[in-house]
């Protein structure tokens, strides 16, 4: 039976793989999420990787897909606002490696932030998406949309990403980014996040989730500044409803 470990680096080298294949077939997609934090160079497991594209380039990265053994497992418009999102799936030793495709917008259901496929393109680059034992080229969301997208999404694994791309950030553009939805919710989000980060258990579970072997408090206290000033930055701007 294969090991928990072993499991991780199955799906992941499959991740990358079909990244890959992807790549060479188009170049209309960009990786947000775990995947494009490692390629940041913040290395950290995830069984499923997310691509935002538009609607003229789904029959394309679906032929590839499922021309490469995935398999459509859900693909649905979300009410109110529409966004659809189109989920494959492939079995790896005894796992699932998932690909999520998130069309023409990125929705985040708590704050109501909207992303729209330009605005994300266009916070993007090309960078190496690495793993334990492969890597890959892609086109990836810039470190300031994605610590933006993570503070909308405001769970304590997105709280550990912000802190490790937090190093090289540019807080004011992270507020370019971040400007969208409820001003209200996402303030919550940062007080709830400057909490968060604080605590003893919560830089213990970060040396475990990036297998660090230095001691973040620095890195954390770092993060804690910045937090604290996007927080100052972010009440006075004016948002939309969508980027």
């Amino acid at each position: 039976m294969m090991s928990q470990p072993g499991y991780l680096t199955a799906r992941e080298t499959e991740i990358i793989r079909i990244l890959r294949v992807l790549n060479e077939a188009t170049d209309g997609f960009v990786v947000i999420g775990g995947y494009a934090v490692n390629a940041h160079g913040q290395h950290r497991f995830s069984a499923d990787c997310e691509l935002a594209t538009n609607r003229d380039n789904v029959p394309l990265i679906d032929a590839t897909l499922l021309g490469e053994g995935y398999e459509l497992r859900r693909s649905e418009v979300r009410p109110p606002i529409g966004v659809t999102i189109r989920e494959y799936a492939k079995p790896v030793g005894g796992e699932t490696a998932s690909i999520e495709l998130l069309v023409d917008t990125v929705v985040n259901s708590t704050t109501r932030g909207i992303w729209t496929y330009k605005f994300i393109r266009e916070n993007s680059s090309e960078a190496i998406v690495v793993g334990a034992t492969e890597s890959t080229p892609s086109r990836v969301a810039q470190r300031n949309l994605l610590v933006a997208m993570k503070l909308h999404a405001g769970e304590t694994q997105d709280f550990e990403d912000v802190v490790m791309l937090s190093e090289r950030v540019d807080w004011k553009m992270v507020v370019r980014c971040a400007a969208c939805g409820s001003k209200q919710q996402l303030i919550d989000q940062i007080d709830y996040a400057i909490g968060e980060i604080s605590s003893a258990k919560f830089a213990s579970e970060l040396k475990s989730i990036f297998s660090m072997r230095s001691d973040p408090t620095i890195l954390i206290k770092q993060a804690n500044l910045g937090l604290r000033t996007l927080r100052t930055v972010v009440a006075p701007e004016k948002f939309k409803d969508s980027l």
